[in-house]
């Protein structure tokens, strides 16, 4: 369980987050929504260690990690598994390296461990025989998968998502949607999801919760979501505050 506790950050005299307050549930996907420019981003950097906050807690299996040093702080980044919105994959390795990557950098076991292992997440994705093919030789939708490889192969128990889906044709959209939630299901990992993908959301999630001008002002499941009274929270999902919503 992660809970977050009041968090506040501001850079520059800006109040980007206002007092935070969220608990995502173990076993969970829980999705973060909200227009660009709320903090959306800058909450994900708090929760994956990258930022510290000026005040408030992020507590990790019962532990704070805003109070950790950077040494403490590494092993319970070991939990965590990362899917960037563009892959962000090394373009100088071949598919198989860049899933391999940090079970080389990691773990204590041997090269023909690494490879079995990387080789069965290259099946799961649908991209056997593409081992040795680099990051410009592929589609971005097989790059997501990769990225997705990549963070899965180390059994996480927490996987966070910067908007999996931008870019990609709805095809492959659902394709990766079918990967997140088959992947992740097979692992028992608790997902965060930050997107702006409304049909994703409506999907995917177990909570959704909005953030809006550094704050948390709705949460619940998408049915709630959906029928919220927020004018805020309506005008957000389908654009004006009295229209209809639509659940994909």
């Amino acid at each position: 369980m992660i809970e977050i506790i009041d968090l506040k950050k501001s850079f520059n005299g800006q109040e980007v987050l206002r007092g935070v307050n969220l608990t995502i549930n173990k076993g969970e996907t829980t999705t973060i929504i909200g227009r660009s420019g709320g903090g959306k981003s800058v909450l994900l950097k708090h929760l994956i260690g990258v930022l510290r906050p000026d005040s408030g807690s992020i507590i990790v299996d019962g532990e704070d990690i805003t109070k950790m040093s950077n040494k403490e702080l590494v092993k319970v980044k070991r939990k965590f598994g990362m899917v960037f919105q563009f892959a962000a994959l090394f373009d100088s390795m071949t598919v198989l390296d860049n899933i391999a990557f940090q079970m080389r950098e990691l773990s204590a076991m041997k090269e023909s461990e690494i490879l079995a292992q990387a080789g069965e997440m290259l099946k799961r994705i649908g991209m056997e025989g593409m081992e040795d093919k680099y990051p410009d030789e592929i589609s971005g939708g097989m790059a997501k998968r990769v990225g997705l490889a990549r963070a899965l192969v180390m059994r996480p128990e927490y996987m966070f998502f910067d908007e999996p889906t931008t870019g990609l044709d709805p095809i492959v959209e659902n394709t990766i949607h079918q990967l997140m939630m088959t992947c992740t299901a097979d692992t028992t990992c608790t997902d965060i999801v930050i997107s702006h993908n409304i049909g994703e959301v409506m999907k995917i999630s177990d909570k959704v919760a909005m953030l809006h001008e550094g704050e948390i002002i709705d949460s619940g499941t998408p049915d709630e979501i959906a029928e919220s009274d927020n004018s805020v929270v309506r005008q957000f999902l389908t654009g004006s505050p009295d229209g209809p919503i639509q659940i994909y």
